[in-house]
C-alpha cells in the first residue's frame, strides 16, 4: 500500500509538514483503506451467515417441539429432545470459540507482519508460517514469549520468506539510455 503523502506527491500536491498530523487525523477519521472495507465487510458477512444458521436452527427446533406437542409425546421424549439442544448448543459454543481463537491468532500473526513491513513472497509460504506459529504458541518453552519474539525466531533466518525491493543499479559511466542521446548520431547496426 503506498502513503498517502507519497500519491499526493505524485500529483504534485505536498502538505505542509505543520499540518500533515492534523491531515493524516481528518483522514483516518473519514476515510478506510481498501483492505479496512474488505475485512468490515467479512466481518459483516459473518455475522450475516451465523443470523441465518441461527434462524434456521431456531426454525428446526421450533418444528420439532410442535412435532413433539402434536403427537402428545411423553415426558422423556420432551427431556430427550431438550438435552439433545443442550449438546448440539455446548458443541457449536465450543466451534465458535475455536473459530473465534483462530482468527485472532491470524490477526496477531498479520499485524506482526504488517507492523515489520514485511510482505510475504508467497502466500503459501506465510500460511506455513502461520500452522507452525500455532504450534510454537502452545508450547511451554514459548509461554513467556510475545508474538513478536516468536515470530522473529522463526523467520529471521529465511531469506526467501518476503519480497525484498530491489535496489536500482546503476553503473559507473553509463547513462540514462536511448532518451539521452541524440538518435541520428547513433551508429545503424543492421
Amino acid at each position: 500500500m503506498i502513503n498517502i503523502h507519497e500519491i499526493l506527491k505524485g500529483y504534485g500536491l505536498e502538505i505542509p509538514t505543520d499540518k500533515k498530523a492534523e491531515f493524516d487525523k481528518a483522514l483516518s477519521e473519514n476515510y478506510k483503506t481498501v483492505a479496512e472495507v474488505e475485512k468490515i465487510n467479512e466481518k459483516l458477512s459473518k455475522e450475516i451467515s451465523d443470523h441465518k444458521e441461527t434462524k434456521s436452527t431456531l426454525d428446526t427446533t421450533i418444528n420439532d417441539f410442535e412435532e413433539l406437542k402434536k403427537t402428545n409425546a411423553s415426558k422423556e421424549d420432551w427431556e430427550s429432545k431438550y438435552n439433545a439442544l443442550v449438546e448440539e448448543n455446548k458443541r457449536k459454543a465450543e466451534e465458535r470459540e475455536k473459530k473465534e481463537l483462530e482468527l485472532k491468532t491470524r490477526a496477531d500473526f498479520d499485524n506482526y507482519f504488517a507492523e515489520q513491513n514485511k510482505e510475504w513472497s508467497n502466500p503459501m509460504i506465510a500460511d506455513g508460517y502461520f500452522y507452525k506459529y500455532k504450534e510454537a504458541i502452545v508450547l511451554e518453552e514459548n509461554k513467556n514469549k510475545t508474538t513478536g519474539d516468536i515470530l522473529h525466531t522463526m523467520t529471521k533466518d529465511d531469506a526467501t520468506a518476503f519480497k525484498v525491493a530491489q535496489p536500482e543499479v546503476k553503473l559507473k559511466g553509463a547513462t540514462g539510455g536511448i532518451d539521452n542521446k541524440d538518435v541520428s548520431t547513433m551508429p545503424t547496426i543492421f
